[in-house]
């Protein structure tokens, strides 16, 4: 369920359901290329547990379940669902119609509008973005995972309920931190051949998958939009997780 503050603004309830946003197509010249997107449906919020039982009907794969406690947080159904691969991701999601967004996709969403530029101080830009921003490795988190955590405190250790922190501009919440996300394309260097209207890169034959946002366990210098990782196909990993996209019919 869904409801709105005075403002407008949605707020994430029991999610049985997946609140999309319409993306805007653009055309964009990233890292000397010319990029034309369609424009595209992007989950309001990564998939939460809840809302994985909905769509599979048994048992969340998540380390972090539904009714334990970690670090005086009770986990619910409004957690992102996590320790899941790229396979269980795709067909999860293609039975409903669904999809993976591109690796393009992702990245245009996560800079919710704004323009791409060349940011290398990653806490400057989550201040921009109205402290605490994302749930990424804070003093928080100082007792349960190795890094040089941030200077501010999220209030979590691991992962948050979903849409805890501000939206970016286009309303999308957790693009940055909280778990990671997988995407649809191969991993490889840019200047692959793109797909015209999505951007997904040609596959270059390989089982790794790209992955992108960061998450709770991460330093703030990886809770960058153009920030890339990647991981094979087949892992599993408690801080990573999936949000959902759908194409325009």
């Amino acid at each position: 369920n869904v409801s709105r503050r005075y403002r407008g603004t949605l707020v994430a309830q029991s999610f049985p359901g997946i609140v999309f946003v319409l993306i805007p197509g653009r055309t964009l010249n990233w890292n000397g290329e010319r990029l034309k997107l369609a424009p595209f449906f992007m989950a309001k919020h990564e998939l939460t547990q809840a809302q994985w039982l909905n769509l599979i009907g048994f048992s969340s794969p998540s380390e972090y379940q539904p009714g334990s406690e970690v670090a005086s947080h009770i986990v619910t159904g409004r957690h992102p669902v996590e320790s899941v691969s790229w396979p269980q991701s795709r067909q999860l999601l293609r039975r409903f119609g669904l999809n993976l967004p591109t690796e393009t996709e992702w990245e245009y969403a996560c800079w919710g509008g704004a323009a791409r530029r060349d940011i290398r101080d990653a806490e400057s830009f989550l201040k921009f973005a109205r402290r605490p921003a994302a749930n990424v490795l804070d003093r928080t988190a100082r007792r349960e995972f190795i890094g040089e955590p941030a200077d501010f405190n999220d209030g979590y250790t691991i992962h948050a309920p979903v849409g805890k922190y501000p939206p970016n501009g286009f309303a999308l919440h957790d693009m940055l931190g909280n778990v990671e996300e997988w995407c649809l394309d191969s991993f490889g260097p840019y200047g692959r051949p793109a797909a015209p209207g999505t951007g997904e890169r040609q596959d270059v034959g390989t089982a790794t998958r790209v992955v992108r946002g960061g998450s709770y366990r991460d330093v703030a210098s990886r809770a960058l939009p153009s920030w890339r990782s990647k991981d094979l196909a087949e892992n599993r990993d408690r801080a990573r997780g999936l949000r959902a996209s759908r194409k325009v019919d």
